[in-house]
């Protein structure tokens, strides 16, 4: 998946510290061939335990050489507003443990740079 400039600075922003925003980061977006111990198992149970979500998508940003590398997870949601972003932080936090160094983005499915990454993709999770 290739992003758009805008796109990339949206995530830039996301993932580098704000000495380094004028950086140009050049980034991937791939299907994870590998999960952190019991990453898998704290997502599904999240989203089983709250009701709101309906899907969850895992994937994986990278630099292109590899320096930096981010958990992206695309969460679809009814909750709208506060109760949104309640979902979203208290996931981070929840899954964070299982992580080590590699931080993570959690965000809507909604958010355009997360609509591509997870174009064509197969939910990780889908409430049944």
């Amino acid at each position: 998946v290739i992003f758009g400039k805008e796109l990339i600075e949206s995530i830039k922003g996301q993932m580098a510290p704000s000495d380094e925003s004028e950086q140009t980061v050049d980034m991937h977006v791939a299907e994870p061939s590998e999960y952190p111990l019991g990453l898998k198992d704290m997502l599904k149970q999240f989203a089983l335990d709250e009701k709101r979500v309906s899907k969850v998508w895992v994937r994986l940003l990278a630099t292109a050489d590899g320096s930096m590398m981010r958990w992206l997870i695309g969460v679809e949601t009814s909750a709208q507003g506060d109760e949104r972003q309640y979902i979203f932080d208290t996931l981070k936090r929840f899954i964070t443990p299982t992580l080590g160094n590699v931080e993570s983005i959690v965000a809507s499915s909604d958010e355009d740079y997360v609509k591509q990454a997870i174009k064509d993709v197969k939910p990780f999770y889908e409430r049944t």
